[in-house]
């Protein structure tokens, strides 16, 4: 946990959308089932901590720990134990005194906890790792880290309890990269390409791409040293003004051209990124002033006039939404790298009656209705499913650059929400 300083501030037609709410459930249903009851349990004396800090309660929080548990955390004097010291770390972590809890309540800290690295259970003792977030504010500027959070536990009659903590402040990257970022991209053939720099080489040519992991090419791999075939770590990537650091990245063995082809006269790539972006930031794509916004997902929250679309994601990385095709709605991949502006999969067609609608040569459909704008004149490709068998029974098609450029789009990862703006 972050050392609190006293005398500053411390730190949204019909089947499409049924479908989509079915996915949704689906993908809850299934992480519910992976969490045990006693996984829960020994889970909740973390999430007592957590809602009493993040709502600045000053009591102590009796169901999260035990009278003398033990602490190691990053702030002075580093270790408390014996009875009662869990109050005192407690009362020192909400600002210990009158004027630091009043600091404290003007940081607006925010403890969020992540994926559990690590939770065994044996008898009446526990141990659990979990991955956490601290926002907070500090002189007017928001700020972050990211910290493990690793306790023991013993279950006493009243449920279980922590009886050990240890605070390993991992990094404050982000923190120091709080602020959003606008980058410039070019489309070549509707696929964005932007520059990024690698270990202060570069800039280098990036395919921005949400539906693969990404990868680097022999292109960065050449003068960056990297090993082809293997793994590397990037320690420092830095896109516009915003630097990630110890990204892995897969070095491939190939043909630059196998990840992207450009134009002639264009340079050939040097990779493609999407997960590690969009896990990270919001992303938002202006395709008149060909500009891409990056805004860490802990501090953002969209305000503009868009239309805000549920997605779901399933094995490929590519979000879903719900569009209307002639009246007949369906579920369509949300495609930065597609060429075409609509992509049909043959057995939507089938099943949809589209089929009969027209003719085997037709080149576009009549109406397409996204986040309630509706275009006319579509220019549409049909064939079969881009992601196998599963895309074939569950989606209609996907959504390319033909159509998402006449939006400004903003995606939210953190929040599954894509928004859709008309420029």
């Amino acid at each position: 946990m972050k050392r609190r300083d006293l005398l500053s501030p411390a730190g949204l037609g019909v089947a499409g959308a049924l479908i989509a709410c079915l996915l949704l459930i689906a993908a809850a249903r299934a992480h519910a089932s992976a969490v045990t009851d006693t996984q829960a349990a020994v889970l909740a004396p973390l999430k007592a901590f957590a809602a009493a800090f993040n709502a600045g309660d000053r009591n102590f929080p009796s169901a999260a720990f035990t009278g003398d548990c033990t602490t190691i955390d990053e702030f002075d004097p580093f270790a408390w134990h014996g009875s009662g010291s869990i109050r005192v770390w407690y009362r020192e972590t909400t600002g210990g005194t009158t004027r630091g809890y009043r600091h404290f309540l003007d940081a607006h800290e925010t403890l969020t906890l992540e994926n559990a690295r690590i939770i065994r259970q044996r008898g009446s003792n526990a141990y659990a790792v979990l991955a956490t977030r601290l926002h907070y504010m500090q002189s007017g500027k928001p700020r972050l880290q990211h910290l493990d959070w690793t306790v023991a536990e013993v279950r006493t009659s009243s449920g279980w309890r922590i009886a050990a903590q240890a605070w390993a402040l991992l990094d404050d990257a982000a923190a120091q990269n709080a602020a959003e970022t606008k980058v410039p991209f070019h489309i070549d053939r509707g696929v964005i390409v932007f520059q990024a720099s690698m270990n202060g080489r570069g800039p280098f040519d990036i395919v921005f791409d949400p539906g693969a992991q990404g990868v680097l090419t022999s292109v960065a791999a050449v003068p960056l040293g990297l090993k082809a075939g293997a793994t590397a770590k990037i320690q420092s990537l830095r896109i516009g003004d915003i630097e990630f650091r110890d990204v892995p990245l897969p070095v491939y063995e190939g043909d630059p051209a196998d990840i992207f082809k450009p134009s002639p006269n264009e340079p050939a790539v040097a990779g493609a990124l999407g997960p590690e972006i969009l896990n990270r930031f919001a992303v938002r794509l202006d395709y008149r002033a060909q500009t891409m916004t990056l805004t860490p997902l802990e501090t953002f929250a969209y305000a503009g006039p868009g239309v805000a679309v549920p997605f779901t994601i399933q094995s490929d990385d590519i979000p879903l939404i719900a569009a209307t095709v002639d009246g007949v709605s369906g579920i369509f991949q949300y495609d930065v790298r597609a060429r075409p502006g609509l992509y049909l999969f043959e057995p939507f067609l089938q099943r949809s009656g589209l089929a009969q609608r027209y003719p085997s040569t037709f080149d576009g459909v009549a109406t397409l209705t996204v986040a309630r704008k509706t275009l006319a004149n579509v220019a549409t490709r049909v064939g079969p499913p881009r992601t196998g068998a599963i895309a074939g029974a569950t989606e209609a098609g996907l959504l390319g650059y033909g159509v998402l450029s006449q939006f400004t789009t903003t995606i939210d990862y953190r929040r599954k929400v894509i928004y859709f703006e008309t420029p």
